[in-house]
């Protein structure tokens, strides 16, 4: 699925040897199962590929409901802003699958490759979501944070929904960057609904979607490296996540971890952080 070859549909660039989706240039946020579904589809854009097939292609040796795919495809649908007016890039074919219809570009192997912009290499730092506007009010917060993931391998900052969890745990990911030589890698959970895809989610965020079923795999792999993993929106995975991080950080020295989750993992050495919401600004007096 890592073909190399880029596909333009609307505004936004494909690019499966990336595992990049970027609209106007700026990189869209979309977990790694719903990139592959997205990538098969694009890949044979104008056909109907079927549900059967999809499974088989995202999550090869593994048994997993068409309720998991559907899950992905509305992931897909409103990254792309998918409606049935006139922005409609997926449709689902009664009982046969599903359809990729905008009409799309795609870019040979060799096009691809002299468009590829020169800073873009094997070994460069993993993209990163960014933050689409200034964070206030939490200076106090991220420095925190930052101190504590310098001090814990497990920091965990657990709120309630909506408190802005995300937008902190990027923002001291950005922030804690050079500590790890930019080996930080962003792994969004919000998209998976099966505790059995924790581990593949993981694996496919860290460039090892062949080796999805194999976490003795995962832990060589970051064994001797001192990388940060952040890990978003863990909650309803909550014990699965519990446990891998457990494994991970056992087996792998040097990499930390940064969890949020509106409940606490109760893992081994971890360190909570209860993020409060953010203090109203008082009252002008006349």
């Amino acid at each position: 699925m890592n073909a190399e070859w880029r596909a333009q549909f609307g505004p936004f660039t494909l690019s499966p040897a990336e595992r990049l989706l970027e609209q106007d240039g700026v990189a869209v946020r979309l977990g790694g199962r719903a990139l592959d579904v997205l990538i098969a589809l694009v890949a044979s854009a104008g056909e109907v590929v079927g549900k059967r097939e999809l499974l088989a292609t995202v999550w090869p040796n593994m048994v997993v409901e068409e309720g998991s795919l559907r899950f992905h495809i509305v992931a897909i649908r409103k990254a792309l802003g998918d409606s049935a007016g006139q922005h409609r890039y997926i449709v689902n074919v009664a009982n046969q699958g599903y359809s990729f219809v905008a009409p799309v570009h795609r870019i040979a192997a060799a096009a691809a490759a002299a468009d590829r912009p020169a800073a873009v290499r094997p070994d460069a730092p993993p993209r990163l979501p960014s933050l689409s506007t200034q964070v206030l009010g939490r200076d106090e917060e991220v420095g925190l944070l930052t101190a504590a993931l310098a001090r814990y391998r497990l920091v965990s900052i657990v709120g309630a929904g909506g408190i802005g969890k995300t937008t902190v745990a990027i923002t001291a990911m950005h922030a804690a960057r050079a500590d790890f030589a930019g080996d930080v890698h962003f792994v969004d959970f919000s998209c998976i609904t099966e505790a059995e895809l924790v581990l593949a989610t993981l694996a496919g965020a860290l460039g090892m979607a062949h080796r999805a079923d194999d976490p003795r795999a995962l832990e060589v792999h970051l064994a001797q490296r001192k990388a940060l993993l952040v890990l978003d929106c863990c909650e309803h995975v909550i014990d699965e996540v519990a446990t891998l991080v457990e494994s991970l950080l056992r087996n792998c020295p040097e990499v930390r971890v940064l969890v949020t989750s509106r409940e606490v993992l109760r893992a081994a050495g971890e360190y909570v952080y209860r993020l409060q919401p953010l203090a109203c600004p008082p009252t002008a007096t006349p």
